[in-house]
C-alpha cells in the first residue's frame, strides 16, 4: 500500500468505473487527483465531486501527442506526479473468428498503446521524483484474462491485449530496476463498470 498523503496521482480512464474508485479512493487517502478521460465532461464531473484537489483533464490515450500535452498540463497545475494508473481500457465480446478488425485495432490502440503511451510520458516525471526519494510508481490495470483463460466467455482480442500488458509490466519492471520507480499490474476479475457498453 502506498502513502499517498500530499502525493500527485494520474488516472486514466477516471471518469467511470475502475478509473473512478481510484480516484476517489486516492483522494480519500490525502492525494491530489489528476482524472485523465477521453470523456473530460465526466471528469470533470467526478474532479467536481472531489473537490479542490482533484483536477479534470483530456486525453486520447492512443496519441503520443495527446499524452505529451496531459503530462505538461498535469506538471502545470500540480508541479510533480508520484504515481500513474494506466487503467483506461476498452473491451470487445466473443470467439476471433467473429470480432471485427476494427474491434482489434481499437483494443491494441487502448490497451496495449495506451498503456505504453502512458508509460512512457510520466517517466522523467516519475524519475525526478525517485531521484528526489520520493515515491514514484507506475500501476497497469490488466484483468484476470491477463493471466489465464477464464471461462466465463468467448473473448480472444480482449484476452490477448490483457496478456500483452502482462508482458509489459513485467519487461518495464525488469527495465526500471534500480531506478527507483516501482511497476505493478493490478489484475480485476468481472467488475460492472461502463467497459460493458
Amino acid at each position: 500500500m502506498f502513502e499517498l498523503s500530499g502525493k500527485v496521482v494520474v488516472v486514466t480512464g477516471g471518469g467511470s468505473g475502475i478509473g473512478r474508485a481510484l480516484a476517489v479512493k486516492a483522494a480519500n487517502r490525502g492525494a491530489s487527483v489528476a482524472i485523465a478521460d477521453i470523456d473530460l465532461a465526466q471528469a470533470q464531473s467526478l474532479a467536481d465531486e472531489i473537490g479542490e484537489r482533484a483536477r479534470a483533464f483530456h486525453v486520447d490515450v492512443t496519441q503520443e501527442s495527446s499524452f505529451e500535452a496531459l503530462a505538461g498540463a498535469i506538471l502545470s497545475a500540480f508541479g510533480k506526479v508520484h504515481v500513474v494508473f494506466n487503467n483506461a481500457g476498452v473491451y470487445a465480446w466473443g470467439p476471433l473468428e467473429k470480432t471485427r478488425m476494427r474491434e482489434v485495432d481499437w483494443l491494441i490502440a487502448v490497451n496495449i498503446r495506451g498503456t505504453i503511451n502512458g508509460s512512457l510520458a510520466f517517466l522523467p516525471l516519475l524519475r525526478e521524483r525517485a531521484a528526489a526519494g520520493e515515491l514514484a510508481h507506475i500501476v497497469n490495470i490488466g484483468s484476470e484474462n491477463a493471466v489465464s483463460l477464464p471461462t466465463n466467455g468467448e473473448h480472444t482480442a480482449y484476452t490477448a491485449t490483457k496478456h500483452a500488458v502482462l508482458g509489459l509490466t513485467d519487461g518495464l519492471r525488469r527495465d526500471l530496476e534500480g531506478s527507483g520507480i516501482g511497476v505493478s499490474l493490478i489484475c480485476p476479475g468481472v467488475v460492472r463498470t461502463n467497459l460493458w457498453n
